[in-house]
């Protein structure tokens, strides 16, 4: 599970408790719109693609990145502010980019257009842990991208990155 927003995340392995007597990760609330999301997904396989992961939250950034490769994914993570520098230098094609939506310097969706203009057509999926009104107001529910709202388990991520690998 990947938890909160600022420093406040944590990991937690999909299935256990967050702490004793709160339940299990799948009886966390969620905003209603990324609920009728999550709801529809199921677990998936990983692959062999390259993913550009680019977070804010270091603990999220690092989450994701021990996990993916578990999967068999290549995982090129990075600060906002590095990410769009780590796509240029990157020698072989980016497959999918995962980004927080709400980051400081540069937004997700602002980020997305850059990192498309070195690879269009490269597919996108958005994920944050703000109301769904900071996520509207940053063009993402409109978009054709699939969103995953915050906080997820890694199951979710997974199915989530097979959803976006499947719409390219």
């Amino acid at each position: 599970m990947v938890e909160g927003s600022g420093k406040q995340c944590v990991f937690i392995p999909a299935g256990q408790a967050r702490s004793p007597g709160t339940g299990h990760d799948n009886d966390l609330a969620r905003p209603r719109a990324a609920f009728a999301r999550l709801s529809s997904r199921k677990p998936a396989a990983g692959g062999n693609q390259t993913l550009l992961v680019v977070e804010d939250d270091p603990d999220v950034r690092q989450a994701v990145a021990t996990y993916l490769p578990t999967l068999g994914y290549t995982v090129l993570a990075a600060f906002p502010s590095d990410a769009l520098h780590l796509a240029k230098q990157h020698a072989g094609a980016i497959d999918l980019l995962i980004t927080d939506v709400v980051m400081p310097g540069i937004s997700g969706p602002e980020l997305a257009k850059k990192v498309r203009a070195l690879q269009p057509g490269l597919p996108i999926l958005y994920m944050s842990g703000h109301i769904d009104d900071a996520v509207t107001r940053h063009g993402v529910l409109e978009s054709k991208s699939p969103f995953l709202q915050k906080p997820f388990n890694l199951s979710e991520l997974a199915a989530a990155i097979r959803e976006a690998l499947a719409q390219s």
